[in-house]
């Protein structure tokens, strides 16, 4: 595979440090095209997720959020799970990194989701942010972030992780602090200019996962609902896709919902207080402000929250 792995070695510490512009305006050009003739309407409510492995990715989530028709869904890793373990052959490293890639995008054919990747090298454990950061150029990978948050234009950003050492793992930390950090920086063309980057985005709300401290969540509903149409749940889908990260031992088919996820009252959910709006001929987000407990601060749902969701 001589394409795939030239393709792959564009992921590595070196070639992180050297990534030319054009590459940027690459992915932004991508992006564009799957918006204007991928079927994707710019006035349609978009989700990205940000974690740091193929396999931190919320499936349950997603299933619900791309296939239940909520909003169009795409998931960031920031590596391709080079550093991780194989329990389907003896690749390891890069050759690892390319079957984990291709893993994560059979897992994205299932929920139809879309998939993104920044050129991070997952160089194994690591037990802090600092330590991340001293194989993983912050500059550059913060780049790599705003370039998918403007090319994706999502109204909701929701990272996998908290960005605290409670996240263990060095490199769960950094994508939730890049995610954040992209949150609050992907409008500032002085510093991220539009012919580098894209042109500007604000997402509207940001949220933190809290599937790993349920007692903690601020927003829940149910992601295992079942579709008539689809003839089966989203845990279903959810299950299946998982089931695709073979070198990694996980996934199993669902069956009925998850008992960690409830339906929340109030009439508050995930894409409350978010509303699409054209101004000037391009797509934007207003706040609703008729919707409970609308607010300007980072979350515009304000009090209001989703599934294991916390606000960031």
């Amino acid at each position: 595979m001589p394409g795939d792995g030239a393709r792959w070695r564009a992921g590595s510490l070196q070639a992180l440090r050297r990534m030319p512009s054009y590459s940027r305006r690459i992915l932004t050009a991508v992006a564009t095209v799957l918006l204007a003739a991928g079927g994707l309407d710019a006035q349609e409510m978009r989700v990205l997720l940000i974690g740091a492995h193929p396999d931190d990715e919320d499936t349950n989530l997603i299933a619900w959020l791309q296939r239940g028709g909520h909003a169009h869904t795409a998931y960031l890793s920031l590596t391709r799970g080079d550093g991780g373990q194989n329990l389907i052959g003896n690749e390891l490293g890069e050759e690892l990194g390319i079957i984990r890639t291709e893993e994560l995008l059979a897992a994205r054919r299932v929920d139809g989701a879309h998939q993104f990747f920044t050129r991070a090298y997952d160089f194994g454990f690591s037990k802090s942010a600092a330590e991340t950061y001293a194989h993983w150029p912050k500059a550059s990978l913060l780049n790599d972030v705003v370039t998918v948050v403007r090319a994706w234009r999502p109204h909701i950003i929701i990272t996998m992780f908290s960005g605290t050492p409670r996240d263990g793992h060095g490199q769960h930390q950094v994508s939730a602090i890049l995610g954040k950090e992209a949150y609050a920086v992907a409008s500032d063309t002085v510093r991220f200019p539009v012919r580098d980057f894209g042109p500007a985005w604000t997402p509207q709300k940001l949220y933190q996962t809290a599937r790993f401290q349920p007692d903690s969540a601020t927003l829940r509903f149910n992601v295992g609902e079942y579709d008539p149409e689809l003839r089966k749940s989203y845990a279903e889908i959810a299950g299946e896709s998982r089931s695709q990260h073979k070198s990694q031992g996980f996934g199993a088919l669902q069956r009925g919902l998850f008992a960690a996820f409830g339906f929340g009252g109030h009439g508050c959910g995930l894409l409350s207080g978010a509303r699409m709006a054209l101004a000037g001929g391009r797509a934007g987000v207003v706040p609703d402000r008729a919707a409970r407990g609308v607010s300007r601060d980072r979350d515009a749902g304000g009090g209001c929250g989703g599934p294991g969701f916390r606000r960031g």
